[in-house]
């Protein structure tokens, strides 16, 4: 198996300050490959983020005319993220 690659991200909020990002709803699935849901998971139940409210919505139609649906969400930094939230992705 390969090691997933270690994600970047660094925060210009302060800490308990708004942060928003939009994210594809397959990322956000237990089946999720990327390491994108495991990492959401880690930082919110590890304190680091607080989700006050996320929306779904269609971005656009896929090439075969499907829906492609994502979630924008908002939440509050708790604070920084450390190798707790990080560790096995």
């Amino acid at each position: 198996m390969t090691q997933p690659h270690r994600y970047e991200i660094r925060l210009a909020a302060a800490d308990q300050g708004w942060i928003s990002f939009d994210i594809k709803e397959s990322f956000l699935d237990r089946g999720d490959t990327s390491g994108f849901w495991q990492l959401i998971q880690r930082m919110v139940h590890g304190g680091c983020r607080r989700v006050q409210h996320p929306e779904r919505y269609r971005h656009r139609l896929s090439i075969e005319g499907r829906p492609l649906h994502y979630y924008a969400v908002v939440g509050r930094k708790s604070r920084d993220l450390d190798e707790s939230c990080l560790a096995g992705l």
